[in-house]
């Protein structure tokens, strides 16, 4: 039952792709192995624990929003940026829906590259922020609003709700970010 090639990417890989035909409450170390035709305690080999495993799976789908969000910005305004950036997050979070659950409902975990995949996270944003004219806490301020905003749009849309066919979800979406923007150019203009 042994197999010959089995790498730490390798069981990754296969969890990530277990996640997505079978939802992250199926993702075990039993199932895995039965996926890679090994025994569970082969896996364990190169990976040590199942917390483990789940950091790893989190790093890859941070790494994903990170760029996406990253390229998605270059060589725009402020306000394009903004938007471009809200939107990347959320076409992401949508086509890979079960991943971004996993990221973002994970407990904090003691995984210092998990961690600071994380904080790349809390740092494109607050790039897009920074592009406008605000005091520090303003920028703070903002991009915790943005990332709430985002969230929880995602969240609920992903969800199911927002289900109005007369409603455009789209539409309603880029106005909630538009509604951020408006508040950062007030903020802006009154630090003039």
């Amino acid at each position: 039952m042994a197999r010959k090639g089995l790498s730490k990417e390798l069981i990754i890989d296969t969890a990530m792709a277990l996640v997505e035909e079978e939802g992250y409450n199926n993702l075990s170390m039993r199932n895995l192995a039965k996926r890679l035709d090994v025994k569970a305690a082969s896996l364990y080999n190169h990976i040590k624990s199942t917390d483990d495993l789940n950091s790893e799976i989190c790093i890859k789908i941070a790494d994903d929003f990170f760029h996406a969000q990253k390229a998605s910005m270059e060589g725009k305004s402020p306000q394009e940026a903004l938007l471009a950036l809200a939107n990347a997050y959320r076409k992401l979070a949508r086509e890979k829906q079960k991943f971004y659950e996993i990221v973002v409902m994970l407990p904090n975990s003691t995984n210092e590259a998990l961690y600071e995949k994380r904080k790349s996270l809390f740092f494109i944003v607050m790039e897009a922020v920074s592009k406008f004219n605000l005091t520090e806490e303003q920028k703070l301020f903002w991009q915790r609003n943005l990332r709430a905003t985002v969230h929880g749009f995602v969240s609920l849309e992903n969800a199911g709700y927002f289900t109005i066919p007369t409603i455009n979800n789209d539409e309603m979406y880029n106005a909630a970010i538009m509604n951020i923007i408006k508040g950062m150019e007030a903020d802006e203009k009154a630090n003039q």
